[in-house]
């Protein structure tokens, strides 16, 4: 093999030089700072102290927690308590620093120190009686990581959360329900559960066509049975195919004409200036919907319609304020997906293509290791009961 020189450049405060660009004609070089920089060791420490028995109590899991240098959701349960806590070495920034936009390397912006242990997300025996986290911002106005933004009001945790709230409300928490609570939410699909409600009651604000009333039952049989992209019999074919035929067409649809507002920013010279991907759809490495537009969709419908509980400053559906041109764009997305897919008469026949859903394991030996049916995977699932004595 031939042999390959890389040259990294390295600044002694503000990490490695990631570009090169240009102010008023001089050139900078850009870096990418990050707390964790030389500090991932120091992880080591909350381990040790955890299997040492340093953990007794809620404080004491606090305690010992913080000291995890990286951005990660701690969960603790005994026989009398709950509690969550959030870690991550998280920096003070200087006054008018925004997390996603450069500053100036010259002293006056650095970082003053990291936020302090009573500042991080934290909780303990929560009035709604459980905990729910996945890969989610774990707090209102919490800014998660930097480049993290759409962490918003639409996130693949609303899944999970509505499943444990059920639970939690009819009284039956048990194994067998937690464990069904999880195979449920590992199949709905994130747009129909949170985005396509919104739609739907915004459409039917005021008459629609013959062919949109159809698309709009059908989507609404779809919501009430969970928005499930599932399989069951194995045939190949979603057992709602068509429902979810619909919503692979009508989402990216809704962005470019709801949204105009970032999408015609998307693209200047052709550099892509979106922080994220506009859909964390399913596919080859099963886990989804953990970043994309969704919360910007579900906001801007809701502020159109009067019922949104955290406004936007200035985004607004289809770019405006008035309800009616919002119903009108979003009718419009709606006659445009059914055309891409046939037209509504052909619905019987509207396709997806499972194999592009489906999970792709990656074989170590010499045979390979057949596909699964989609799921929004975790890391790893358990269910554990406790019932220890103090």
């Amino acid at each position: 093999n031939e042999a390959v020189t890389r040259r990294v450049i390295r600044t002694e405060e503000y990490g490695p030089v990631i570009g090169f660009a240009t102010v008023s004609g001089l050139p900078v070089a850009v870096t990418r700072q990050r707390s964790t920089y030389f500090a991932e060791l120091d992880t080591a420490l909350p381990f040790l102290q955890a299997s040492r028995n340093d953990v007794h109590d809620v404080q004491s899991f606090y305690d010992v927690f913080h000291n995890t240098t990286g951005s990660f959701n701690w969960f603790y349960i005994d026989d009398r308590d709950i509690a969550f806590f959030h870690s991550g070495d998280y920096p003070q920034r200087a006054n008018g620093i925004h997390p996603e936009l450069p500053s100036w390397g010259n002293g006056q912006y650095d970082w003053n120190g990291f936020i302090p242990q009573q500042a991080h997300p934290q909780e303990s025996n929560p009035p709604r009686g459980y905990l729910a986290s996945w890969n989610n911002r774990p707090a209102r106005d919490w800014w998660a990581a930097d480049a993290h933004a759409p962490y918003g009001s639409a996130h693949r945790n609303d899944i999970l959360d509505v499943r444990l709230q059920q639970l939690v409300e009819e009284g039956s928490v048990t194994r067998a329900r937690m464990v069904e609570a999880m195979g449920d939410a590992a199949t709905v699909d994130l747009r129909g559960q949170e985005i396509v409600p919104a739609a739907l009651a915004l459409l039917e604000s005021a008459p629609v066509t013959g062919d949109q009333d159809s698309a709009i039952r059908l989507m609404q049989d779809w919501v009430a049975n969970g928005a499930l992209r599932r399989d069951r019999d194995g045939d190949g074919n979603y057992d709602e195919e068509a429902a979810v035929a619909l919503m692979d067409a009508w989402y990216p649809l809704m962005i470019d004409i709801l949204l105009p507002q970032i999408t015609a920013v998307e693209d200047v010279d052709g550099q892509n200036l979106s922080l994220m991907g506009r859909d964390n759809k399913p596919g080859a490495g099963g886990s989804a919907y953990n970043n994309g537009y969704y919360g910007y969709l579900e906001r801007v419908l809701e502020q159109a319609a009067g019922t949104s509980a955290s406004p936007y400053r200035a985004l607004r559906c289809a770019g405006s304020d008035d309800l009616a041109a919002c119903r009108s764009a979003l009718a419009d997305s709606l006659n445009q997906a059914i055309a891409e897919l046939g037209g509504i008469a052909s619905m019987d026949s509207w396709n997806v293509d499972e194999t592009q859903d489906q999970i792709q394991h990656r074989a170590i030996g010499l045979a390979s290791v057949p596909a699964i049916h989609w799921q929004n995977r975790p890391t790893f699932q358990q269910v554990v009961e406790f019932t220890g004595h103090r």
